[in-house]
């Protein structure tokens, strides 16, 4: 009998014991890995819910010119913040976020070309309240057409004309209108010298 109860005892123990092994093996993780979790980041400011930012940075176009006008906007910043606009490490503007975290500014795209990251970074110094992106800046006419006029040069109509309003006229028809006059001239000139000959001889 004793010998019944051994061998249905012994697998009956060990059979407990593997059960128990993976339960404690699979308990532990879970707690170091609940210790080793990294806190979620909350926005500054007495609120009453309190906005984990997630910050996304957008721009109007990727490839601007030096010198262009783009415009550059924000979401899922910190609430009524600064945010400070950099291009390529330069300073280009400060944005000033609303209630949800969102901004709209425009900025002006400085040299050099190449490719230049846009980066906006909240006042609030967390590692989520910030983003960026990479421009591919050209040379070329990044001018606002505004400022310079029509096309043709600026004011000027288009016409090679000296902006007056005035008709162009060439090389050849000067030469021309010069002629002309000098013909007239000439022939007055000559009038008048044939009619004090016709009042001498009466």
């Amino acid at each position: 009998m004793r010998r019944l109860i051994r061998f249905v005892a012994v697998p009956a123990l060990l059979l407990a014991a593997l059960l128990a092994v993976p339960a404690v093996a699979g308990a532990t993780p879970g707690a170091a890995g609940a210790r080793a979790a990294a806190p979620q980041e909350i926005c500054p400011g007495a609120v009453a819910y309190p906005m984990s930012p997630g910050a996304t940075i957008m721009s109007s176009t990727t490839t601007p010119y030096v010198g262009q006008t783009i415009k550059v906007a924000g979401a899922n910043y910190c609430p009524n913040e600064d945010v400070d606009i950099t291009i390529g490490g330069k300073h280009v503007a400060t944005a000033h976020t609303d209630g949800n975290g969102a901004f709209d500014i425009q900025v002006v795209v400085p040299a050099p070309t190449g490719q230049r990251v846009l980066a906006g970074v909240g006042a609030s110094g967390l590692n989520a309240d910030r983003d960026s992106l990479v421009l591919t800046i050209r040379a070329g006419a990044g001018v606002d057409p505004i400022a310079v006029g029509p096309a043709g040069g600026s004011g000027s109509g288009g016409g090679g004309a000296s902006g007056t309003g005035g008709l162009a006229f060439t090389g050849t028809q000067i030469a021309l209108l010069i002629a002309l006059a000098a013909a007239l001239l000439g022939g007055g000139i000559g009038l008048m010298y044939v009619g004090r000959r016709r009042s001498l001889r009466r």
